[in-house]
């Protein structure tokens, strides 16, 4: 019907794989900042067509920073946020408020707590005083004593319905 052969078929994905090369290389121009980057990606997007276009969109392609551009594009400056926090607490808000991209909200309290022997037992009763979730990040979790507090603690919480991660 169409009268497609081998030849023509060829030809027309060499010509999309030169086109898809270049497309891509022109993207990794402009938005690569190193030049060692740049010229691998390019490299590969040109070597190897289709297929390394390809690659260089899964891979290639930064969607941390991209989208990092795309949430800051419309935000407040830091100290326009911050006018609402008093003096002596803007040194502490700031990092936070510079990460996280919001300002701290009321209601919220902080307490500096120095080793093992202050921190577990305030978290133990913040997690059975949790009623929605429990979000817990910790560098070391051993299957000691102290551990199986927590274990406990954790199993409680989701007993009750609440909602535990632990990283």
């Amino acid at each position: 019907m169409f009268g497609f052969d081998a030849t023509s078929v060829g030809l027309v994905l060499s010509i999309l794989g030169v086109v898809l090369g270049v497309v891509a290389s022109g993207h990794v121009l402009l938005n690569k900042r190193r030049p060692e980057s740049a010229f691998g990606w390019v490299g590969v997007c040109l070597l190897f067509p289709v297929v390394g276009p390809a690659i260089y969109y899964v891979f290639g392609i930064n969607r941390v920073r991209t989208r990092a551009t795309k949430l800051r594009a419309g935000v407040v400056p830091v100290e326009h946020r911050l006018a609402s926090v008093p003096n002596a607490e803007r040194g502490v808000a700031r990092p936070g408020t510079l990460i996280e991209g919001v300002a701290p909200v009321g209601g919220n309290s902080v307490q500096a707590l120095r080793d093992g022997e202050e921190a577990f037992p305030a978290m133990l009763e913040a997690i059975k005083g949790a009623g929605e979730r429990v979000l817990l990040s910790t560098y070391i979790f051993e299957s000691n004593s102290a551990g199986m507090h927590f274990v406990d603690a954790l199993a409680d919480a989701t007993a009750r319905g609440v909602e535990v991660r632990v990283l």
